[in-house]
C-alpha cells in the first residue's frame, strides 16, 4: 500500500462523519491521483 494510499484512508476514518464534504473532495483527488498514475504506469 503507497503511503498516499495510507494516508487518504487514515484521513478519510478520521473525516468520515465529522467532515464528509472534505471526505468527498479527498476521495476526488484521490480518485485523480490514482487514474494519474496508471497513466504513467503505462
Amino acid at each position: 500500500m503507497s503511503d498516499m494510499t495510507r494516508r487518504f484512508l487514515v484521513g478519510g476514518a478520521e473525516g468520515w462523519d465529522t467532515t464528509p464534504t472534505q471526505f468527498i473532495i479527498r476521495l476526488r483527488n484521490y480518485g485523480k491521483a490514482a487514474s494519474g498514475q496508471q497513466q504513467a504506469g503505462d
